[in-house]
């Protein structure tokens, strides 16, 4: 098993993995995802020197940051930033057009520096006891009985065009802003069963062996799915699922093996596809929105940044406009109506507020993630190890605080923090005991 200490074989390997991986993306992005999508400006950029300098040296420095062993919850951090953020921008950074090798590189260090300062922090995170007076029988139970309310009450306040059709799942997200209005309860509570709760019990699904669990975490995502439209939920739970299952039996170190062998399977699928069908589903539902307007979104803020004149962008602090930022780029830069182009959390807040907020916001997330290090090296709880990678995973599209409040990972952390897990046998032990 790795030692802390990566050895030059294990590092060799992350950064085989991450080659793979952009290979993969590059080739999915040139036969389909460029042409279907030239639309809205994706171009079909040369593979020249200049591009292979530039990502090859890209690679190595994600390979280097990209954990693919699992030894604390902000590993998770590590694995899922690289992957879902790093690894689209890199690859596909000429997306919008040519983009300079000096700027490429000054985006790249931008966007890679969170990584560095919370495995910097991580590092130095001693372990930390906390006083568990709450058993794990009562936060599923509390978490179970939220889940019901919220639902029932988003059933009983329907989008007129609920349904399970796939085209209008754009339609039903609108109509549910309007119904489920930001800031109010109900809106915070749906975000939390989506985003946080009903992955969760879904983790503890796999984690504790039960069945009705899962299929009740599901029932949630099918549910506003029909509600709001909302797709990603379904994936997060059997996400979630499979991570638990690999909890069960302290195989959850693994988790970044098996996130790369799961991508490099749809990435089999969809070339499966093209070849059969000249066109790929996968490719246009999946890879498109993992990769392609990851990077495509990410390009256009940092453009954005660079050529800002009617709002005059300041580095110090940001823009000053009373409309959100993601709306900004999406409807007025992007020209898209109705657009809120949501981003990282760090690229986010460095188009709203500058270096000031792009420097909080860092900090913000390497003491959330020293926390739940700190309570796990404690506790040995794998559901701790699980809220780390739900907030990563979050972090890719939503901002810190967003994620902590109206996600549920804050009140799931608070939870954690304070409970025990009564079966001995049910704790992971660390590796290196």
């Amino acid at each position: 098993m790795e030692n802390s200490v990566p050895s030059l074989r294990f590092l060799l390997g992350r950064i085989c993995w991450v080659f793979i991986l952009a290979v993969c993306i590059a080739m999915a992005y040139k036969l389909q995802i460029a042409e279907t999508n030239a639309y809205m400006g994706y171009v079909s950029f040369p593979i020249d020197f200049e591009y292979l300098f530039s990502v090859a040296v890209a690679l190595v420095f994600s390979g280097l940051l990209m954990p693919l062993v699992i030894y604390r919850p902000s590993d998770f951090f590590g694995l899922i930033y690289v992957i879902f953020v790093l690894l689209p921008y890199m690859v596909l950074y000429p997306i919008r057009g040519h983009v300079a090798l000096e700027d490429f590189f000054l985006y790249f260090f931008v966007l890679s520096l969170p990584v560095m300062i919370v495995r910097l922090v991580s590092a130095l995170t001693p372990r930390v006891g906390m006083l568990k007076f709450i058993d794990s029988r009562t936060v599923v139970g509390l978490l179970f009985l939220l889940c019901i309310f919220g639902l029932i009450y988003a059933l009983a306040n329907p989008p007129g065009s609920a349904g399970f059709d796939l085209a209008s799942a754009y339609d039903r997200r609108l109509e549910g802003r309007e119904i489920f209005t930001v800031g109010s309860v109900a809106a915070y509570l749906n975000s939390a069963i989506v985003n946080g709760f009903a992955p969760f019990l879904a983790f503890v699904a796999g984690w504790r062996k039960r069945s009705w669990l899962l299929m009740f975490a599901m029932a949630c995502g099918i549910g506003y799915f029909y509600l709001l439209g909302l797709k990603a939920p379904l994936l997060f739970i059997v996400l979630a699922y499979i991570i638990g299952y690999a909890a069960r039996f302290e195989k959850i170190y693994m988790a970044g093996k098996i996130v790369c062998f799961l991508l490099v399977f749809m990435f089999l699928a969809f070339f499966v596809e093209y070849v059969f069908f000249g066109f790929s589903q996968i490719g246009d539902y999946f890879i498109r929105r993992a990769f392609g307007v990851s990077s495509y979104i990410v390009s256009a803020y940092f453009e954005f940044m660079n050529v800002d004149i009617f709002y005059s962008w300041s580095m110090l602090d940001g823009v000053e406009s009373v409309e959100p930022i993601t709306f900004l780029v999406g409807e007025w830069f992007l020209g898209a109506p109705g657009l809120n182009a949501n981003t990282n959390t760090f690229v986010h807040q460095l188009a709203a507020g500058g270096v000031v907020m792009y420097g909080g916001t860092i900090i913000l997330v390497a003491l959330v993630f020293s926390l739940l290090d700190a309570v796990y090296l404690s506790s040995r709880n794998p559901a701790v190890l699980y809220v780390g990678l739900s907030y990563a995973i979050l972090l890719t599209e939503q901002a810190a605080s967003t994620a902590l409040v109206s996600s549920g990972i804050g009140f799931l952390i608070l939870l954690l923090m304070f409970s025990r897990v009564e079966d001995k046998n049910m704790k992971i032990r660390l590796i290196g005991q």
